[in-house]
Order: structure tokens, then sequence, then C-alpha cells
């Protein structure tokens, strides 16, 4: 039953990655680096009625800690105001988290939540962007050595010029490892300054 809940998922996020991909509109590249970890993240949107399709790929990598790559796709649409935007979707991480000196396979199928407010889109005009986004991977959707995933994710982006951000954000990542028949979390934060790359299809 974990299998083939495993395939199917990624089958969809795949289906719905290629589609956005074959058709996208918008595209934006992200790379955020700190002392210990570095991280790439691409992703690609489309309109879709009132909503916006949007997929993307990435990797982690947090020193001693995390070696992460996902895949991710889903909706979000502007609500309440034009400058608050919220989504959801899948994302899939797959990879690596050591402890002790030992290596524990991670897979994990997410719930991805995201939000976004564009300070540009108010009446004050600054060229700021909050963001916040929140994967969740219970036990049934948590695979190999990996019983729980959580990541949290928050970022403040300043445009400097048109098509370019400088990006500032905090992750946290909390797991639920499995070793023969213990169990033992493992939660790991990290701060990365970087830039955001904006281009229109």
């Amino acid at each position: 039953m974990r299998k083939s809940s495993k395939i199917i998922v990624l089958t969809m996020i795949g289906i719905l990655s290629g589609a956005v991909f074959c058709w996208a509109q918008s595209a934006s590249f992200n790379l955020g680096v700190s002392s210990e970890n570095i991280r790439v993240d691409g992703q690609v949107e489309m309109d879709y009625g009132r909503s916006v399709l949007y997929a993307g790929a990435g990797g982690l990598y947090i020193e001693d800690d995390y070696t992460l790559y996902h895949l991710k796709g889903g909706l979000k649409q502007t609500l309440f105001a034009p400058a608050l935007t919220l989504g959801m979707g899948f994302k899939g991480v797959m990879g690596e988290a050591e402890v002790y000196y030992h290596d524990y396979d991670i897979t994990a199928i997410g719930f991805n939540v995201l939000g976004e407010f564009d300070f540009a889109r108010t009446p004050a005009a600054v060229p700021v962007t909050l963001s916040a986004d929140i994967v969740a991977a219970p036990d049934p959707l948590s695979y190999n050595d990996c019983g729980e995933y959580i990541e949290y994710t928050i970022a403040a982006s300043v445009n400097i010029i048109d098509n370019g951000a400088i990006v500032a954000g905090y992750t946290k990542i909390e797991t639920e490892l499995k070793a023969n028949a213990f169990e033992f979390d493992k939660d790991e934060d990290s701060v990365f300054l970087g830039f955001q790359l904006m281009l229109d299809m």
C-alpha cells in the first residue's frame, strides 16, 4: 500500500511538472548559501483559469546533516487582497540524513502549503516580498529510513532590479528516523542569503 501510494503521488507530481514545464509562461531561479549550506531551486509557472500552476525542482545541502533533492507541483491563487497569494500542492523529497557518520535514506511525499505577501502591490509600493513554505509528510507518506518529514521555510526578498532580488531566509527540517528497532528525531535549521532571478518566457 505504501509503495503504491508513493508511485501514484510521484506520477501525479511528474505529470503536473511536465505539463507546466512545457507551457511555462514564467520561470525563476534561486540560489542561497551560508557558511554551512547551499540551496538551489528552480520553478516555472503558467496561468490556469484564475489560478497559477507551478512546478519546480531543487536541492539542499546542509553540511554533515542533510543532502536533499526535491520535485514539487501545485496551484496558487491571489486571495483576499491583490498582494496575498496562497497555494497548495505536493513536494517529493529524496536524499540522506547523517547521524554519527551513518547515512539514513529519506524519501517523503509531503503536502505543500505556501503563502506570499508582495508589498509592491500595496499602496506603500515597497519592493519587498515575504514568503512562507511548509511541507509535511506523515508516516504513511514517508519511506525508507524516514518515519516523518516536516520542513518550514520563511524568507524575505528585496527587488533590486526588475527581474532580480536579494533573498534572506530561514529553514528548519524535522525528521523522524528509523534504525532497526529504534526511532529517533533529528532536527536542523539553517539561515541563508542569496538571489533570485525571474524571467518571462
